[in-house]
């Protein structure tokens, strides 16, 4: 393990050939070529079991202090309401926009998402739900609008599991393991 450390995205403790994956895109890269004519869209789809109720995985998605703690950036506010603008970073250094869409506590989530200075990355849409299994919750992610292959689904399918583990980590009381 090493420390990789970019400007305007947290310090993140990277495994070997996840370093590609590394800051959901922010600054490392997939390199790929794309054939524009061939790219289909294809929804990323990523889903993890907890050992949380369903109250307590809703408020790490949700509560700015948690976000924060295994984002890859940090969110600018709560996500609380429909129609209310979100994004990852700094206020002055805005790395992931969007407006959340749909919002029903505490079982699903929905906002678009677009990368801050990639003119070529579409705007495309986030939805997160979660399903009570006993006192556990599985957690679902689909984001969709981004043809395959693309830069952007590179970088979301790389980055998607790590935030998830991360997320775990955090919920499980180690929130130093994630990072």
């Amino acid at each position: 393990m090493f420390m990789l450390s970019y400007k305007n995205c947290s310090t993140v403790k990277i495994v070997g050939a996840l370093l590609v994956a590394a800051c959901l895109g922010l600054g490392l890269r997939f390199m790929l070529r794309v054939d524009a004519a061939t790219a289909q869209p294809k929804p990323f789809v990523h889903e993890i079991a907890l050992a949380h109720p369903v109250a307590t995985v809703w408020a790490a998605l949700t509560h700015k202090a948690l976000v924060d703690k295994y984002y890859f950036a940090p969110v600018g506010a709560d996500i609380s309401q429909a129609g209310t603008e979100i994004y990852y970073g700094l206020p002055d250094g805005k790395l992931i926009t969007g407006t959340i869409l749909k919002i029903q506590p505490p079982a699903l989530l929905v906002h678009t998402f677009r990368f801050v200075g990639d003119e070529t990355s579409p705007e495309t849409t986030v939805t997160y739900s979660l399903a009570a299994n006993g006192n556990d919750t599985t957690l679902r992610v689909e984001h969709r609008g981004y043809p395959v292959p693309s830069q952007g689904y590179a970088d979301i399918s790389g980055g998607w599991p790590i935030i998830f583990d991360r997320l775990a980590a955090l919920l499980d009381g180690h929130p130093e393991a994630g990072k």
